[in-house]
């Protein structure tokens, strides 16, 4: 290429360059007055209505945010609205009480109406009766596993170890209907003093066999028990021990059935008292965040009410609010309660009776 024409390209790009220029900076000025022309025509109520705007689109990300962002808490909510439309919820029903049947069905197999226990009965069942249940259970329960094809599950150290497992401390059981006159000496007992018991246990003579008597209606258990029989159970896999799901349904349905219980009511067998409190705090405070939005979740707790609910609110980020109680009665004051209610409020603990002292919270 000659210089001539390296110069006429530049020439070219220079006058090409000035041209596009020009175009920017008449669509810059074009654009900054047609901004001006329309803040000229903004009104109050255009400034009102996007002010508005704004706020709401921020209340609704922050309503958004602790319901796991703006789109599932929107799926959440239209499908929460549509489930209670008459014709939907119960085709929504329907679906869900044959999935249960089925589930029931998986684990625990075909059980008569006749064969479940719902009610704690008016009389217990016979010790025979008894012991003829749970062997039928235990070997029910064996089948699914002692052809050793289950993996995990079951961590088995041979029968003899759960029988071991399952023993009861040798010694002598001596039962006493009338007064007995105390050791004729002794620290805590005066000589010739004559006490009124029922029972005593004292360790068996390695000297000697175990000499045993019993009340006429009691009778010791057989060798092997009913702990022996299913040491081995895992409730985590009803699917495995439906004869052990059947028990933990019944055990949960009797005790239901002490407290009026309702189509929805439902429970769930825990390790103790401290489990059982913990899952009631989690329910309480799932359920409101649920219902209600609550974000904040406060219990409204006696001074005199156990130790777990601490816990569980230290565990679920729950606050606390403390109400005292009478110093005489030691029973919490209801309009104590009523006051410290909020929006926040998720449950009101009441104990009957209560830890320490032992006595009943005024529940209605």
């Amino acid at each position: 290429m000659t210089a001539a024409a390296l110069l006429g390209c530049l020439g070219i790009a220079a006058a090409a360059q000035g041209v596009a220029g020009e175009a920017a900076q008449l669509f810059v000025n074009n654009a900054i007055d047609q901004a001006v022309v329309a803040a000229r025509n903004i009104t109050l109520e255009a400034v009102f209505a996007t002010t508005t705007g704004v706020f709401a689109v921020l209340a609704l990300l922050f309503w958004a945010e602790p319901r796991g962002g703006l789109l599932k808490a929107i799926k959440n909510a239209v499908g929460g609205s549509l489930v209670v439309i008459p014709g939907i919820k119960g085709l929504v029903d329907a679906e869900m009480k044959s999935m249960m049947a089925e589930l029931e069905k998986s684990m625990i197999g075909e059980v008569a109406e006749k064969d479940r226990i719902r009610k704690l009965p008016a009389k217990g069942m016979p010790a025979d009766r008894m012991l003829a249940v749970i062997d039928a259970a235990a070997a029910k329960d064996k089948a699914h596993w002692s052809s050793g094809k289950l993996s995990g599950t079951i961590y088995h150290g041979g029968d003899n170890l759960s029988e071991i497992i399952s023993v009861r401390r040798r010694g002598t059981v001596r039962a006493h209907r009338g007064p007995t006159t105390a050791p004729s000496a002794g620290p805590s007992r005066p000589a010739g003093r004559s006490v009124p018991r029922r029972f005593s246990f004292a360790a068996a003579s390695p000297a000697r066999p175990s000499t045993t008597r019993h009340p006429s209606s009691w009778r010791p258990p057989p060798p092997q028990s009913a702990i022996s029989k299913f040491a081995l159970s895992n409730p985590l896999h009803p699917s495995s021990f439906p004869s052990l799901r059947k028990m933990d349904a019944e055990v949960v349905a009797m005790t239901m059935s002490l407290f009026h219980p309702t189509e929805t009511t439902c429970g769930t067998t825990t390790s103790g008292g401290t489990e059982s409190i913990l899952l009631a705090c989690l329910a309480y405070r799932d359920h409101a965040r649920k219902t209600r939005g609550v974000v904040d979740p406060e219990m409204i707790l006696p001074l005199s009410a156990h130790a777990a609910f601490d816990k569980a609110a230290h565990y679920f980020g729950i606050k606390v609010v403390a109400i005292p109680v009478d110093p005489v009665t030691f029973r919490v004051n209801p309009a104590d309660v009523q006051a410290a209610v909020t929006s926040n409020t998720v449950m009101i603990v009441g104990s009957a009776p209560q830890f320490p002292q032992g006595v009943v919270d005024p529940i209605p």
